[in-house]
């Protein structure tokens, strides 16, 4: 079987990806696959998730925080060497902030390692890199100071789904109150309101919503993937 390895901040982020690489890749969750995996409880890596799909199994892990991927990757090549066989990939996805370049960042991180750049990835130990930041889109909304993170993007589908569009009012009142543009995060506690979320993590906001758009409008969530660049990541990650 062979092995592919996703590397995602934290636990919003693994809301975010999994239905869409569940619903569009046909990816499903395999718990036996898990169990016998070489990877030793480590406190820098979650538990995986494991996705199998034909003889492809990719697993998700996330680092509990960006400040925490350095630590993680390291944790993952170091389990790596109990493999039978090396992972074909990894793909690692972290929000862009302010980071212009993110193999750069990816270089720069794994600069511990032997390292070669390749076409839009990193050869590490065998094993290919790709790097992803997340949130790189822009939105045209004059009250959201856009930090390029993952809550960017919810917000961009939010908009396409039309649910941004009936909060305008919302988000100026809110904008007034604060004395401040809106940070993605602080659309993401209106669109729970909106959506009638009675959870208490952002986590399970955005698999709702995210599952909710692919039942309701995948056209949409398809547009969406595109624009944002996650189809091209993805696409290789899981093709």
């Amino acid at each position: 079987m062979e092995v592919r390895i996703l590397l995602l901040e934290g636990r919003t982020d693994v809301s975010f990806f999994l239905p869409l690489i569940e619903h569009f890749y046909r990816f499903r969750e395999n718990r036996e696959v898990c169990e016998i995996l070489p990877f030793s409880r480590d406190n820098d890596i979650s538990r995986p998730i494991c996705l199998t799909k034909g003889e492809t199994l990719l697993v998700v892990l996330h680092a509990n925080g960006k400040d925490k991927i350095k630590r993680a990757l390291s944790a993952i090549f170091k389990g790596l060497n109990r493999f039978e066989e090396l992972p074909a990939l990894m793909g690692v996805a972290r929000d862009v902030d302010t980071e212009e370049d993110v193999l750069n960042w990816a270089k720069s991180t794994l600069r511990k390692f032997e390292s070669e750049v390749k076409d839009g990835y990193l050869l590490v130990n065998g094993v290919k890199v790709v790097p992803f930041g997340v949130g790189n889109v822009t939105i045209d909304e004059q009250n959201l100071e856009a930090k390029k993170e993952l809550e960017l993007l919810i917000a961009l589908l939010a908009r396409k789904e039309s649910t941004l569009s009936k909060l305008e009012g919302s988000i100026g009142q809110l904008t007034v109150e604060l004395g401040r543009k809106l940070m993605p995060k602080d659309i993401m506690h209106l669109l729970a309101i909106a959506k009638n979320y009675t959870g208490d993590s952002l986590s399970g906001l955005y698999r709702n919503f995210i599952e909710e758009m692919i039942r309701k409008n995948p056209k949409v969530v398809k547009e969406f993937l595109n624009e944002s660049g996650l189809k091209t990541f993805l696409d290789f990650l899981t093709g």
